[in-house]
């Protein structure tokens, strides 16, 4: 059995042998160049990809009746956001008391204080729908 094994490894070597040379006789090596363009070349020319519209699908549309409004430049009115903001539901897991001020702090310290504490709850609460 070994020798019929190595009776069909030699036939095999001796057909990849003679595929080498066939290929080396006619010179078959494919060589791949490029044809490069000649362009004026202008480092501050820029190359983009063009602008792409995809259109919403029917389903999305009839779900989201207002999605053909441009709701990025529609604001909101004070009252509706105040009514988002504090609409959602606090986080009850979360209980954060901010540290005590200082009695000896200035008066322009504790007002900056309580105006960043006032941001930090609005930002909060903004964000409280997103973490659904």
């Amino acid at each position: 059995m070994e020798s019929q094994l190595l009776e069909i490894i030699q036939n095999l070597s001796l057909k990849v042998e003679a595929l080498y040379a066939d290929i080396e006789r006619t010179n078959t090596h494919q060589e791949h160049t490029m044809d490069m363009q000649e362009q004026d070349f202008d480092p501050y020319a820029k190359t983009r990809a063009p602008q792409v519209e995809i259109e919403a699908y029917p389903e999305l549309m009839d779900a989201i009746p207002n999605m053909e409004e441009d709701f990025f430049r529609s604001p909101l009115t004070d009252e509706e956001r105040k009514e988002i903001i504090y609409g959602q539901e606090k986080f009850a897991g979360m209980k954060y008391q901010p540290p005590p001020l200082n009695d000896a702090a200035a008066p322009a310290v504790k007002k900056v204080d309580s105006m960043l504490y006032s941001i930090q709850s609005s930002l909060a609460l903004i964000t409280r729908p997103l973490d659904q």
